[in-house]
């Protein structure tokens, strides 16, 4: 019998981390940006999984991006291209891609969105103060 204490070194090694698809973990995957509540997790799909709580907010995000390009008289497109100097990740296919939830937000993009719009930095506070 072994008095060998288990850490978190003795786990099994992840290659993946936590990448997944947002989209996948909602139930009804088409709503997936497309509103202001949060959505019916998947079956299955832990409410206390951090995946879930990390594509809740993504969806709020990309429901508060679309609702902000909406206001200005534009679309996705025209809005990326009327940024001057676009930056690598702000490709309108991988930009799509986020705001449907097919491709995981980094923090980078969280910054670039909150940078331009209040309500991105009050969905933010809001869903982490929760």
């Amino acid at each position: 019998m072994s008095s060998r204490r288990v850490t978190a070194r003795d786990r099994h090694p992840s290659t993946s981390g936590f990448a997944f698809e947002p989209r996948a973990l909602c139930a009804m995957p088409k709503v997936f940006g497309r509103s202001s509540a949060h959505f019916s997790p998947a079956d299955g799909v832990d409410s206390t999984d951090p995946r879930l709580r990390a594509a809740q907010l993504q969806h709020l995000i990309a429901n508060a991006v679309r609702e902000e390009i909406l206001a200005l008289g534009q679309n996705t497109d025209q809005y990326l291209g009327a940024i001057d100097d676009p930056l690598p990740g702000l490709s309108y296919d991988r930009v799509i891609r986020l705001l449907r939830g097919k491709t995981q937000m980094q923090l980078a993009d969280l910054v670039f969105w909150a940078d331009r719009f209040e309500s991105i930095r009050n969905v933010i506070l809001r869903e982490l103060n929760t």
